[in-house]
């Protein structure tokens, strides 16, 4: 199989400044595309998985990294993927309300220095309608054990979310 991956960010402000003869325009931008071959060198990649998810409030949904399901539409797993590494972590919140954590999974985190979480307590909190995307060009191991778990969690109602992720398998 092989897997091409494209990432834009693009984040652009005007702000309108108004001056003693009419006004002029400041333009903010941050600007940024990737672009990886499949492979599992720096810059490559050769998985991705990828799912429309819910999480009921004060609950977890735990995503072990080296044993996800692919599921079809009508909810049968299609295949397996098994992560060695991860390289790209996309959350999108598509709740209308509230907000969902990411991590906190304690000693089973996927956590650790140079990791999107350092601690093992560390939470990110992704408000109704925002975004989360962490990218490593190398990738962090994911390890055949209890430390591999990326825990997204509900905070006050059922939430929905998106996610992709993107990496290796042996």
């Amino acid at each position: 199989m092989s897997v091409s991956t494209t990432i834009d960010l693009r984040v652009e402000a005007a702000r309108a400044v108004s001056l003693d003869q009419g006004t002029s325009k400041q333009l903010h931008q941050l600007i940024r595309k990737l672009q990886w071959p499949s492979g599992t060198g720096t810059s490559e990649a050769n998985e991705v998985w990828s799912d429309s998810r819910s999480v009921n409030a004060a609950a977890d949904d735990d995503l072990e990294l080296d044993s996800l399901s692919q599921l079809t539409a009508a909810g049968a797993t299609e295949r397996s993927v098994a992560f060695t590494v991860v390289k790209v972590v996309a959350i999108r919140n598509t709740s209308a309300a509230d907000y969902i954590t990411v991590g906190g999974a304690g000693a089973a985190s996927w956590a650790g220095a140079g990791y999107m979480l350092t601690d093992d307590s560390d939470l990110i909190a992704v408000p109704a309608g925002g975004l989360l995307l962490w990218v490593d060009p190398v990738g962090k191991a994911v390890t055949n054990s209890h430390t591999d778990t990326l825990r997204i969690s509900g905070v006050t109602s059922t939430q929905t979310y998106e996610i992709v992720l993107v990496g290796e398998t042996a």
